[in-house]
C-alpha cells in the first residue's frame, strides 16, 4: 500500500482497538486458500494486520493503541505468537477443540473490558467473521462506539455484515496477496459444446421471460415475515444458485420427516450459507415455495404459533435432488 502522499493529522487522530480472531482467520486461509501451499499462513496474516494498521491511520485517522490476537496457538504449527508480539499484538492462548473455536468468548469478554476501562478508545475493529460477535457489536454501537469488521467475504457471516453495516465492512483481501487460481484446461471440442449449450440456454431463457416480469403473489411465508426484513426485491445477491443446497439440507438433515419445523431448518441453513443474511436465507425458502418445491404452513402451538415446511415430492426440483 502506498502511503507517501497521505497526510496524517495528529489533531484529528482517534484511538482504536483491534481484536483478531486469529484462529478463525488462520484456518480459513489454510483450508481454503493455501491448502496445497508451502507458504506459512502466519506470514500472510501478519501482512494483513500490518496493512490494516496503516489503513486505519492514514485513511480513517485512527491510531491503534490496543491490539489482541486469540487462538489455540498450541495447535497452530507455526511461529505465530512471536511474530504477533513483534507487531505489537498481545496474544491470548485459548484452548479449543477439534470442532469449536473457543477464542470468540475470550475476545468478547476482553472487548467489554476495553470498553469499560479504556475511555480513550472510540473505535473497535474486529478481524473476524463469525455471527457470534453480533451481540457485542450491537452493544458497542448502542453506546456510541465506531465498529468495523475486517474479514473475507466468502467466510464472513452475512448477518454480521448487516449488523455492522456494509460501509463498515472491510474486505481482508485488499490487504494481502492471494495466490492466483490455477487455470483449468478445456479442450477446444469441450469449449464448443459448452458454448453451444450456453447459447441455447440463453436464447431459451430470454424467450421464456416476459419483457417486464410480473411480481409473483406473496406466499404465506412471505406475508409472515416482519416488514423490516423486506422488500425482498432489493436484495442484491443472486440467490437462485443456493436453492439446490437449500433443498439438499431439507432432504439430508431431516430425512423422512413429513413436516420440517422452520426454525431448526433455518438454523441448518445458517451453517450451510453463513455468507448470506437471515433475510436472504428466508428469501430462498420463499422462492422454493413459489416454485412448488416447498409449502410453508402455520401451526397453532400451546404457547406460540410456529411454521412448518412440507416438501412437495412431486416437484421436479425435489425429484432431481432426492437421494432416493
Amino acid at each position: 500500500m502506498r502511503t507517501e502522499s497521505v497526510q496524517i493529522h495528529p489533531e484529528r487522530t482517534n484511538f482504536a482497538a483491534v481484536l483478531i480472531d486469529f484462529e478463525n482467520v488462520f484456518y480459513f486461509l489454510k483450508n481454503n486458500i493455501f491448502k496445497e501451499s508451502k507458504r506459512e499462513v502466519t506470514d500472510l496474516i501478519i501482512e494483513l494486520i500490518r496493512a490494516l494498521n496503516v489503513h486505519l491511520l492514514t485513511v480513517e485517522h485512527e491510531s491503534v493503541i490496543s491490539m489482541d490476537a486469540y487462538a489455540d496457538f498450541d495447535r497452530i504449527q507455526e511461529n505465530a505468537q512471536s511474530q504477533l508480539y513483534l507487531l505489537g499484538a498481545e496474544t491470548h492462548n485459548v484452548l479449543g477443540t477439534e470442532t469449536k473455536n473457543a477464542a470468540d468468548m475470550k475476545l468478547c469478554i476482553d472487548t467489554l473490558d476495553i470498553f469499560y476501562n479504556r475511555n480513550e478508545i472510540g473505535s473497535f475493529v474486529f478481524v473476524a467473521g463469525d455471527r457470534d460477535y453480533i451481540p457485542v457489536i450491537q452493544y458497542l454501537k448502542k453506546r456510541g462506539r465506531k465498529v468495523r469488521v475486517v474479514g473475507f467475504p466468502k467466510s464472513t457471516s452475512g448477518d454480521l455484515v448487516l449488523i455492522v453495516g456494509q460501509e463498515n465492512f472491510i474486505s481482508a483481501e485488499r490487504f494481502i496477496s492471494l495466490p492466483e487460481p490455477k487455470p483449468v484446461a478445456v479442450s477446444s471440442t469441450a469449449a464448443k459444446v459448452v458454448d453451444v449449450h450456453s447459447s441455447a440456454a440463453a436464447i431459451a431463457n430470454s424467450l421464456a421471460r416476459p419483457a417486464v416480469p410480473a411480481r409473483p403473489p406473496a406466499t404465506a411465508f412471505q406475508r409472515a415475515i416482519p416488514a423490516w426484513l423486506q422488500p425482498f426485491d432489493e436484495l442484491g445477491t443472486d440467490l437462485e444458485k443456493y436453492e439446490p443446497d437449500a433443498v439438499r439440507v431439507a432432504l439430508e438433515q431431516f430425512p423422512g420427516k413429513p413436516e420440517i419445523w422452520l426454525v431448526p431448518y433455518l438454523h441448518k441453513l445458517r451453517g450451510q450459507m453463513p455468507e448470506l443474511t437471515e433475510a436472504e436465507r428466508k428469501r430462498i425458502i420463499t422462492n422454493l415455495e413459489q416454485k412448488g418445491a416447498f409449502r410453508v404452513e402455520k401451526r397453532k402451538g400451546e404457547t406460540n404459533d410456529y411454521s412448518v415446511i412440507k416438501v412437495n415430492w412431486n416437484s421436479q426440483a425435489i425429484r432431481d435432488l432426492s437421494p432416493g
